[in-house]
């Protein structure tokens, strides 16, 4: 009887603990989003500004 009240006690802290793992899982994917984001956006930027440059070298030409 002793271990089925153990037992009972035990699910939420397993719960609390699966919980847990799943939102790192969730923050870490968050933050990869974030990392991934902040590394591709001057690269964004770079190329959208070579490519405004192009335009208006081209535009110079003529």
């Amino acid at each position: 009887m002793a271990n089925i009240i153990i037992d009972a006690a035990d699910i939420p802290g397993l719960c609390a603990v699966g919980g847990a793992i799943a939102g790192s899982g969730y923050l870490l994917s968050a933050l990869a989003v974030t990392v991934i984001g902040t590394v591709s956006l001057p690269l964004t930027l770079f190329a959208t500004a070579g490519a405004i440059a192009l335009v208006f070298k081209g535009k110079a030409r003529r």
